[in-house]
């Protein structure tokens, strides 16, 4: 092994380390980890309550597999960037009018590795689930892998928009089984409106999810 692979591999322990030490600091609760593939590519669609969403989700899959997380260009500064970039995150400039690069980027990504992505395509400052860009439609459609829906909450009270620290503070978890698109390949609606309708569909995944949670 090169010195190269061989740094590159020990970076990737000491990120996956450090995943696994936040998801073991935090009170955490989750299910349906088993829902996930063993080995096959697929997509994980989460509502987006905080910015550590992407890291404490990722603890949580990294038990079973490695996963990259779609993560806000802003997020990348040390020392976050420096495990965002070993756990191969990819980046997302939100302010971009041409999102076609980003989710080509994905699609490749998908052709080999599990993703994690955010449909609202940003934090909801109120805890509401938002109505989803059409992106994650767009991919479900082209990647041809499995999608997942999971929620996360009690995100916001661990790092809420504007803190500086973090708060000990309970965190659920729960991921469902893969999300039947059912006649959307039959779709006679217009490329982009499939797209959207696609994407509702992953949300209301994850709104039943959350409305389940008291079962949890």
């Amino acid at each position: 092994m090169s010195f190269k692979l061989l740094k590159e591999k020990i970076n990737s322990l000491i990120a996956e380390s450090t995943l696994q030490t936040l998801g073991r600091w935090l009170p955490l609760e989750f299910e349906g980890l088993e829902n996930l593939p063993e080995k096959e590519p697929f997509l994980l669609a989460s509502n987006h309550m905080s910015s550590l969403d992407g890291l404490i989700l990722c603890s949580i899959v990294y038990r079973k597999r490695p996963i990259s997380p779609v993560t806000t260009r802003g997020l990348f500064v040390p020392p976050l960037s420096w495990i965002l970039n070993n756990v191969q995150a990819i980046p997302v400039d939100r302010a971009s009018t041409n999102q076609a690069k980003t989710l080509d980027r994905i699609l490749e990504a998908l052709k080999s590795k599990p993703v994690l992505i955010f449909p609202e395509g940003g934090r909801s400052v109120e805890g509401r689930i938002l109505k989803p860009k059409p992106g994650v439609g767009y991919l479900a459609a082209h990647a041809k892998v499995p999608v997942f829906a999971a929620v996360i909450e009690g995100t916001q009270h661990v790092l809420p928009k504007g803190a500086k620290f973090l708060h000990r503070h309970p965190v659920k978890i729960r991921i469902g089984k893969e999300v039947d698109f059912g006649t959307f390949e039959r779709s006679t609606l217009p490329l982009k409106s499939t797209y959207q309708a696609m994407a509702e569909r992953v949300m209301w995944e994850i709104g039943e999810l959350r409305a389940s949670e008291k079962d949890f």
